[in-house]
C-alpha cells in the first residue's frame, strides 16, 4: 500500500510538472495584445531541443533587432517597418522580462497591434489621404539558444477585425515545425549580423546575434532591393488637418465625418 501511495504521488507530481510547462504564463497582457511563457512544441516527432533560458538580455539590444526589421509586399514599393515605436517599447521591455522568467523547455510568445499606413493595402481610400494608420496585428515566437535571439512569426502587419470583435480571436504566434502561409518578405537593415535559420532558409525564422547589435553600425537605411531606401515619413498633423479642412470646405465629406477624422488625426499625436 505503502508502494502505491508513492508511485501514485511521483506519477501526479509528474502529471502536474507537464500540465504546468504546457499552460501559458502571461508577463503581460492588454486588452488582444500580450506576451506569454508557452511550453515549446514539437518539430514533427523531433525532440525539441531545450533553450538556454532563463537569460538576461539588454532591452535596448532588443529593440534595435526588432527596429532592424522591414517588411516588403509585392505590390508596394517601399519598406514598411514591422514595428511602431510605441510597439518597439512595450514589446523589447515585455520580451526582456520574459527572458528572465522562461524555462529552458518554455517560449515567449507575442501578439501585438500597431497603427500602421500601408500603400495600396489600406481599406479607406480617404484615410491613406490623411495619413492616418490602421491597426495591424503582428505575431511571433521568441526564444534564446547558442547565443543567439530567435525569433519565428506568425503574422505580419494582418488585417484585423475592430477591437470588439479583435479580441475574441486567437492569433497563431509562429511555428518550428512549419512556417506558416504569407506573402510579405522581411528585410533588415545593413551591418545587421540576422541568419535566416534552418536549411530550407525559412524566411520567417530569424537569429540575431545579439551579442553583436550593440555596436552594429546605427545605419537607418534599408538593404537593397528596395531602391529608395527607408519608408518616407508620412504627412504631418498640420498637413493632415489641412487637407480635411480642404475636404469639408469643397463638401466632399458630411460635418460627422470631418469631426471623426479631425478626433482620429489629434488622437495619433
Amino acid at each position: 500500500m505503502i508502494v502505491l501511495a508513492v508511485v501514485s504521488l511521483v506519477g501526479c507530481a509528474l502529471f502536474s510538472d507537464q500540465e504546468a510547462s504546457r499552460t501559458p504564463e502571461t508577463v503581460w497582457r492588454s486588452t488582444e495584445q500580450h506576451i506569454r511563457l508557452e511550453g515549446q512544441r514539437s518539430q514533427r516527432g523531433r525532440p525539441t531541443i531545450p533553450n538556454a533560458h532563463p537569460v538576461r538580455l539588454n532591452p535596448d539590444d532588443i529593440r534595435d533587432a526588432l527596429a532592424s526589421l522591414f517588411v516588403v509586399y509585392e505590390e508596394v514599393e517601399e519598406p514598411i517597418p514591422v514595428f511602431t515605436g510605441r510597439e518597439l517599447g512595450v514589446v523589447s521591455d515585455k520580451i526582456a522580462a520574459g527572458l528572465r522568467r522562461a524555462r529552458p523547455d518554455q517560449d515567449i510568445v507575442f501578439v501585438t497591434v500597431g497603427s500602421h499606413n500601408i500603400p495600396g493595402r489600406h481599406k479607406s481610400v480617404l484615410g491613406l489621404a490623411l495619413g492616418l494608420g490602421e491597426d495591424r496585428v503582428t505575431t511571433g515566437r521568441v526564444f534564446y539558444r547558442d547565443g543567439r535571439l530567435n525569433l519565428i512569426f506568425g503574422l505580419v502587419l494582418e488585417d484585423t477585425e475592430p477591437g470588439e470583435k479583435r479580441r475574441k480571436l486567437s492569433y497563431e504566434p509562429g511555428r518550428r515545425r512549419s512556417p506558416m502561409d504569407h506573402d510579405w518578405k522581411l528585410m533588415t537593415l545593413p551591418g545587421r549580423p540576422v541568419y535566416l535559420v534552418q536549411a530550407d532558409r525559412r524566411d520567417d525564422w530569424l537569429a540575431f546575434d545579439i551579442g553583436s547589435i550593440a555596436v552594429a553600425p546605427p545605419a537607418r537605411t534599408p538593404a537593397s532591393p528596395v531602391r529608395s531606401g527607408a519608408a518616407s515619413p508620412g504627412p504631418s498633423v498640420k498637413e493632415r488637418l489641412a487637407r480635411l479642412e480642404n475636404l469639408r470646405r469643397q463638401g466632399l465629406i458630411s460635418e460627422q465625418e470631418y469631426k471623426t477624422l479631425r478626433r482620429e488625426i489629434l488622437n495619433s499625436l
